[in-house]
């Protein structure tokens, strides 16, 4: 009876202390933590989603690449070896 009890309780609709329920053990994650993780989430599906749309937007014929910049290279030097150096 008492599992019964535990499953139909509300917990929001009482304030204090959540003692005794889960067996207390209650372990909560921080709000900026999973703040954090839901950014991170947000940005990864918005990179994957314009990366997936510039691959098939280059398989149309009218598609016109882009030279590349001499200056990628030596951006892209630069930030290696900042990678490196923070290591």
């Amino acid at each position: 009876m008492n599992i019964f009890r535990r499953l139909a309780a509300k917990p929001w609709e009482h304030s204090g202390d959540m003692e005794g329920m889960h067996g207390g053990n209650v372990v909560g994650r921080p709000a900026s933590k999973t703040g954090l993780y839901m950014f991170l989430a947000v940005i990864t599906s918005m990179f994957l989603l314009f990366s997936i749309s510039h691959q098939m937007r280059a398989t149309y014929p009218d598609w016109k690449s882009v030279a590349e910049p001499g200056i990628l290279w030596i951006n892209t030097i630069i930030l290696v070896l900042a990678s490196v150096a923070m290591q």
